[in-house]
C-alpha cells in the first residue's frame, strides 16, 4: 500500500477533484445530508491531466472505512457506510499527483422524535414510534408491542380534570428538523337540546377502536354505541422548532388526543392520552346592575363564570305550587315543556298572557322548592362542543317581571348541569343612599330650619323634604326638592320653635318609598352659608344616612363661640350676624343689617376702634327697649 503525502514544496500539479454523491444526490463539500437509511454514497476522483489516481480513502467520523488504489486516472466508486444513527462527518481523501481532502455531513435518522410533555401531561401519554413501525402485506400500518403486531390502541393512559382549559406543551428532541405537531382531540356532545339529568356520561373510549398511526382518521361513527355524537377537532402547527404549546378547551366527560411529532424524513411519534372533565359545582353567578324600565319590565346585566362550560341562563319566576296542582296531570310530561303547553294543560285563566309575556320560555318541576316555575332565557343552550368564550358569558337584556313583585330569582346551569339559583330584592338595586348633613342643616330662625343633603346611588324618581312637629306630630311644612348632579339639595322650611323633625323622602323608579328622619334642635352653624337649591358642591359630612327601620337621627349642631368666625350671635335673642371681612381702616361708615325678632332688621354701625361684641350687645339692649 502506498502511503499518502509528500512535502509541501514538492507538489506542484494542481489537486485531482472530487464528487459524491448520496443516495443519487450531489453532496457538496460542507453540506449535511439527511437519510432515514444507511444511505448509498457513489464517489467520483479525476486526476489532472498527466495524472493518474493513486489513492483513494473513504472515512466515517475518522476511521477509515474504504480504500481504493485504482492507478486510472478517473474512477468510480460506490460504497455503504453502515451508519448508526445520528450525525456522522464524511471525509474522502484522494491522491492523484497531489492530495485532496473532501468533506461533508451525513445524519442517519431513522428514529422517532423524542417527546416529553410539561405538566399535566408529564409522564401520561402512551407512546409509539417509527422504529416500531411495520407494514403487514396490505394492512393498515402497523406497530410492534413486545414482539407482536398492533395497529388499534390497546391502551390509554387517564388524566381527570375539573377544568376544561387544557395546555397542551412539551420540548422535543430529534436529530432532524421537526416538520410539524398535529394535535387530533376526539370527544362526545350534546346537541342544542342538551344533556338530560341522570344521563349517561360522555365518553370517547378510544382502546382496542381508534387506529394507532396518525394517516388512519379517526372513527366518528358512535364509537361506544350511545346517542351522542362525536367531533374531531385538528390543531396543525407546522415548523415548532424543538418546542410545542397549544391551549385547547375540553368537553365534559372524556376527551381523547392523538398527538403526533413528524420530522422532516417523516419518521412520527405518536403521543396518545385520555383527559376526563369532571364537574361537580355549578357556575358563579353575579347580577351586576337592574334597571327599573316599567312595571313588567327589568333590564338585567350581569355576568355567569364556569370551570368547564356555562349551559344557560334565565329569570325564574314560580307559576303554581305543586300542591295546587290536580292529582291527575302528569308532572313528568310538563317539566321542560314550552309555557303555553303547561299553561293550557293546566287550564290557566291567563293563559294568552302567559304566552305573549314568556315567549319562548320553558316550564321546569322543582320538587326542591315544591313548584312550577318558568324559566325566560337570558342566554340559550347550545350544544356543548368546547367553546372558551362560554366559560364567562357577560348577559344584558331586558325581560318580563311581574308586577308588584319586590324580589326575582336568576339560575344558571353548566354542561354538566349543575344548577346555582340566586335571590334578589329589587331595593338592592334601585334603593337610594340618603344623607342629612348635619353641618348644613339647622335653624336659621326661630320658625325657620334650612336641611341639606344628598341623595346617592339607586334608581332615584323624586324627593320631597318635610317638617313635623314632634309632639303631634303634624305636617308643619313640605317642599318637593331638585338634586344636583351629584345628588345634593339644600332646602328651608317652615318649622316648630326650639325642635323639629325632619323627614327626606326619597322614591325608586318602582315607586317604593324610603324615608330617613332627623331631629333638628340647633342653629345653623355660623361657619356654613347654605348653598342653593341644587346645589352640586360637595358634601363633606357623614350626616345621617337611610335606615329602613326610619329611625330617628338627631342632627346636633354644637353652639357656636360668640365671636365666631364669619358671625356674631347675640346672646339674648340667639340670633348670629354675619360680619363682612374688613379691615379697621375700612369699616368705618360700615354696617351689618341683622333680622331681630319682634323689633324687625337693625343697622348695626361697624365703629373703628369699638369691640364689635359691645356694639351688637348695645343694639340688643336697644330692641329691648324699644
Amino acid at each position: 500500500m502506498s502511503t499518502l503525502g509528500t512535502p509541501a514544496a514538492a507538489q506542484s500539479s494542481p489537486p485531482p477533484d472530487v464528487a459524491v454523491t448520496v443516495d443519487g444526490l450531489p453532496l457538496d463539500v460542507g453540506d449535511v445530508h439527511h437519510t432515514s437509511a444507511d444511505p448509498w454514497m457513489s464517489v467520483t476522483v479525476t486526476a489532472p491531466e498527466g495524472e493518474t489516481v493513486r489513492l483513494v480513502e473513504v472515512r466515517v467520523d475518522g476511521e477509515t472505512r474504504h480504500v481504493f488504489e485504482p492507478s486510472t486516472r478517473r474512477t468510480d466508486r460506490n460504497v455503504v457506510l453502515d451508519l448508526s444513527n445520528g450525525e456522522h462527518r464524511i471525509t474522502v481523501v484522494a491522491k492523484a499527483g497531489t492530495t485532496e481532502t473532501y468533506a461533508a455531513t451525513i445524519v442517519r435518522d431513522d428514529r422517532a422524535p423524542t417527546v416529553t410533555f410539561d405538566q399535566p401531561l408529564r409522564g401520561m401519554p402512551v407512546s409509539y414510534g417509527t422504529d416500531t413501525l411495520e407494514r403487514l402485506g396490505t394492512q393498515r400500518p402497523t406497530f410492534l408491542v413486545d414482539g407482536a403486531p398492533v395497529s388499534t390502541l390497546p391502551d390509554v393512559q387517564t388524566l381527570t380534570v375539573s377544568n376544561s382549559t387544557l395546555t397542551i406543551a412539551g420540548s422535543i428532541e430529534d436529530d432532524s428538523e421537526i416538520r410539524a405537531v398535529r394535535i387530533e382531540h376526539a370527544y362526545e356532545y350534546a346537541a342544542v337540546g342538551g344533556r338530560m339529568p341522570g344521563s349517561t356520561d360522555f365518553a370517547y373510549d378510544p382502546v382496542d377502536r381508534v387506529p394507532i398511526h396518525p394517516g388512519i382518521s379517526l372513527p366518528r361513527d358512535n364509537v361506544d354505541g350511545d346517542a351522542y355524537p362525536e367531533r374531531v377537532d385538528t390543531y396543525f402547527s407546522s415548523s415548532p422548532g424543538d418546542s410545542f404549546n397549544r391551549t385547547v378547551t375540553l368537553a365534559l366527560g372524556a376527551n381523547y388526543f392523538r398527538i403526533t411529532v413528524e420530522d422532516a424524513l417523516g419518521n412520527v411519534a405518536v403521543e396518545h392520552v385520555v383527559v376526563t372533565v369532571e364537574d361537580g359545582t355549578g357556575p358563579t353567578l353575579n347580577v351586576t346592575d337592574v334597571r327599573y324600565v316599567s312595571k313588567t319590565r327589568l333590564h338585567i346585566e350581569g355576568t355567569v363564570r364556569d370551570e368547564v362550560q356555562v349551559h344557560d341562563v334565565w329569570l325564574e319566576e314560580t307559576l303554581v305550587t305543586l300542591d295546587d296542582i290536580e292529582a291527575d296531570v302528569d308532572l313528568e310530561a310538563l317539566d321542560g315543556s314550552d309555557i303555553c303547553t303547561a299553561a293550557d294543560t293546566l287550564d290557566f285563566d291567563d293563559e294568552e298572557t302567559l304566552c305573549s309575556v314568556y315567549s319562548g320560555a320553558t316550564v321546569y318541576v322543582r320538587e326542591d322548592i315544591d313548584a312550577l316555575i318558568v324559566r325566560h332565557r337570558l342566554i340559550f343552550r347550545k350544544p356543548t362542543v368546547p367553546d372558551a368564550d362560554r366559560k364567562r358569558i357577560r348577559f344584558d337584556t331586558t325581560v318580563y317581571h311581574p308586577p308588584e313583585a319586590d324580589r326575582f330569582v336568576m339560575g344558571t346551569n353548566d354542561t354538566a348541569l349543575n344548577p346555582r339559583y340566586r335571590s334578589y330584592t329589587l331595593a338592592t338595586f334601585l334603593a337610594p343612599n340618603v344623607t342629612v348633613a348635619d353641618s348644613r342643616t339647622g335653624y336659621v330662625d326661630e320658625n325657620t330650619v334650612t336641611v341639606s343633603g344628598r341623595v346617592v346611588d339607586g334608581q332615584v324618581r323624586e324627593v320631597s323634604v318635610e317638617t313635623v312637629d314632634p309632639t303631634t306630630g303634624r305636617i308643619v311644612d313640605i317642599d318637593p326638592v331638585d338634586l344636583g348632579t351629584n345628588g345634593s339639595f339644600t332646602t328651608r322650611l317652615a318649622a316648630t320653635p326650639d325642635e323639629t323633625q325632619v323627614r327626606v323622602r326619597a322614591r325608586d323608579a318602582s315607586g317604593a318609598e324610603y324615608v330617613t328622619n332627623a331631629t333638628v334642635s340647633g342653629p345653623l352653624e355660623p361657619t356654613t352659608t347654605p348653598a342653593g337649591d341644587g346645589d352640586d358642591g360637595a358634601d363633606a359630612d357623614t350626616g345621617v344616612e337611610s335606615n329602613a327601620g326610619g329611625d330617628d337621627a338627631a342632627v346636633t349642631n354644637s353652639t357656636a363661640n360668640d365671636t365666631a368666625a364669619g358671625g356674631v350671635r347675640i346672646p339674648v335673642v340667639d340670633v348670629v350676624i354675619p360680619v363682612p371681612s374688613v379691615g379697621i381702616p375700612d369699616a368705618l361708615g360700615a354696617s351689618v343689617s341683622a333680622p331681630l325678632p319682634v323689633v324687625g332688621p337693625v343697622d348695626i354701625p361697624l365703629i373703628a376702634g369699638v369691640p364689635l361684641l359691645l356694639v351688637v350687645a348695645v343694639a340688643g339692649a336697644r330692641a329691648r327697649s324699644g
